[in-house]
């Protein structure tokens, strides 16, 4: 796979019409790509997944089960995208994936497909991955970046 982050991403954006303000629920922005797992640790689970591995590096999984999900990964790789949202109040966590990306990093894995929906607009608040550079840019307003 290229290191190239901006031939890895693909952004689609419907924020609607100026007068138009969006539901919660409502996907303004899809980016998908590929990022260094070690990218996406700072951001937390959206039930607090991420405290699992504060007291237990297996992240409640076990020995065993959590051995097999990083040999699987060492293998085959991730099957389905880290999936992280960013809400229209500003909250940022992963919805699904939070063993999966501690599984990925144990397995020795440079590089994760991420699935980043933004709800009502957040993205004019900044982006979680700058699609420029496949890394977190602080704050970009989404205007300055490329699509």
């Amino acid at each position: 796979m290229e290191d190239n982050a901006a031939t890895n991403f693909k952004t689609q954006i419907d924020e609607g019409p100026t007068w138009w303000t969006p539901e919660p629920h409502s996907i303004t922005r899809l980016d998908e790509g590929y990022v260094d797992p070690g990218e996406l640790l700072h951001i937390p689970g959206l039930n607090g997944e991420q405290l699992l591995f504060e007291d237990d590096p297996t992240g409640g999984y076990g020995e065993e089960r959590w051995g097999a999900l990083i040999e699987d990964i060492r293998i085959n790789g991730l099957k389905w995208a880290i999936l992280i949202f960013k809400e229209m109040d500003g909250r940022v966590g992963i919805h699904e994936g939070n063993h999966r990306l501690r599984a990925a990093i144990a397995a020795g894995l440079t590089r994760v497909p991420v699935e980043i929906r933004y709800f009502g607009n957040s993205q004019r608040t900044g982006l979680i991955i700058d699609p420029m550079t496949g890394r977190p840019p602080g704050i970009v307003n989404a205007k300055d970046s490329s699509t």
